[in-house]
């Protein structure tokens, strides 16, 4: 085996996503993200330049936001400018652009940019509305701000450029074979944010004479609602790999334990669709999994040890989520979010006021700022910033990849159709969907699906002539 093969073989295998791992999780509790993120992209940079894969990509695609540590983040508790101080700045525009080069030279020497017929790439006619809807987000409101077209940007990148990324730079693999090391990688990663929840709940004043402080769980990457759709997401591939993978257990322990840390972020929306994906993905695994037996012996036995726990320690359970419970059902101002987006879509219907034409916290319209602010829920957030031309786009968008899921449904279609619909269901009451980093993980998922589903059609094409053949 050449030099070449060797690396090539240790960045796609097993413990690359291990190591990637371990720099990711000392950068965020250690706060020296700065330093391991520079080793950590030169290595997936020599990963690109060697391999004819994109696949090294995923580990750090997917992770790299969970280095952001709390002393450094620019969001709260921090709102610290310094990575785009000093020396710092360079140096990220240094990575990036390295970053860029290198899944540039490792698409073109994959083979992906020869020719082929339009017509053939998956969900291509989708994509393109959806795309439009967010490039046009606020075209013609009289106080049109050039941010709208480089969040809408930033939007289309994510959701529909990636999908592309991956799913061509992983054209030449064996699907069967990225399903299983998706797979390990969701586990790893859950491993990531387990750890970090639980330095969270030992060093950082999480819990207050036995109550959760609700506003204090957050990491560098986000606030606690934030944090919980990162940690839910990643239920319905473990509960995948609880059916599939050699080490069942694991797997399952992972995603009891990921739905307890989403528990602890006291985050109603994902406790919610993270609970209900759950449960769905439990009931894929009691009746339709190869371990049918052991996932209803563990249902069962993870209900009962719930009524222990609640019947011996309720008052406990009750005073460590209180200030959960006291919210109870409050919409925590959404329903004026959402009148005043639907409102805006009323005085601009076409187009929307744009993603900067929403301003719900500090007056109506337009404060120069870069990160806007949201609906809280996809059909208002899309009404009132894009208008009838964003929503449509989506809506084609996401029935083209429901669709996709179901069409000769099995269960890993299935399973990592719900890792990839996930972002959707949350995106109901939150805006995910609006956010770039919360698409890499349920793209990845998606581009997966969508490379199995293909090899597994052509499969059937194949074997229908053959038989055709055959009988005649």
């Amino acid at each position: 085996m050449t030099r070449s093969n060797k690396l090539e073989s240790f960045f796609t295998g097993y413990l690359y996503p291990v190591i990637v791992a371990i720099l990711i999780l000392l950068g965020n509790i250690f706060a020296i993200e700065v330093y391991l993120n520079t080793i950590n992209v030169l290595l997936v940079c020599l990963a690109l330049l060697t391999c004819r894969t994109i696949r090294p990509l995923l580990p750090f695609l997917i992770t790299f936001i969970y280095q952001v540590s709390n002393k450094y983040t620019p969001s709260k508790p921090a709102a610290s400018d310094f990575y785009f101080t000093g020396w710092r700045a360079p140096l990220h525009l240094c990575l990036i652009g390295l970053l860029v080069f290198s899944i540039i030279v490792c698409l073109c020497r994959s083979g992906v940019f020869r020719l082929r017929n339009p017509l053939t790439i998956p969900l291509l006619l989708p994509t393109i509305l959806f795309t439009v809807g967010m490039l046009a987000n606020g075209y013609g409101h009289p106080e049109y701000y050039e941010m709208n077209f480089v969040w809408g940007l930033g939007v289309a990148v994510s959701i529909g450029v990636l999908f592309y990324i991956y799913y061509l730079g992983m054209q030449n693999e064996d699907p069967e074979e990225l399903v299983s090391y998706f797979t390990f990688l969701t586990f790893v990663v859950s491993w990531i944010l387990i750890l970090e929840m639980a330095h969270g709940l030992l060093f950082c004043n999480w819990i207050v004479d036995g109550h959760i402080i609700r506003g204090s769980v957050q990491m560098g990457y986000g606030v606690n609602n934030l944090v919980a759709y990162n940690i839910s997401m990643l239920i319905p591939i473990n509960m995948y790999g609880f059916m599939k993978s050699r080490h069942p257990m694991a797997c399952l322990v992972t995603a009891v334990l990921l739905y307890l840390a989403t528990l602890i972020t006291m985050s109603r929306n994902s406790i919610l669709f993270g609970g209900i994906f759950f449960l769905i993905a439990f009931a894929t695994a009691m009746f339709f999994g190869e371990r049918k037996k052991l996932a209803r012996a563990a249902f069962l036995t993870l209900a009962l040890t719930a009524v222990l726990l609640l019947a011996f320690y309720g008052d406990v359970i009750r005073d460590l989520f209180k200030s959960m419970i006291d919210k109870g059902t409050s919409d925590s101002g959404r329903f004026d979010i959402w009148r005043m987006s639907f409102d805006l879509f009323r005085e601009y219907p076409v187009f929307g006021a744009g993603f900067f034409g929403l301003r719900y916290s500090n007056g109506p319209f337009l404060p120069a700022t870069i990160v806007p602010d949201f609906s809280h829920n996809t059909v208002f957030q899309l009404l009132g910033t894009t208008g009838l031309v964003g929503f449509i786009g989506y809506s084609v968008y996401r029935l083209a990849t429901i669709k996709r899921i179901l069409s000769h449904v099995n269960i890993e279609k299935w399973m990592f159709g719900l890792g990839a619909l996930i972002l959707a269901g949350e995106s109901l009451l939150d805006n995910y969907v609006f956010n770039f980093y919360t698409a890499f993980y349920p793209i990845a998922a998606l581009a997966i699906l969508v490379l199995l589903d293909e090899s597994q059609n052509s499969t059937r094409r194949s074997d229908a002539y053959f038989i055709k053949h055959w009988r005649s």
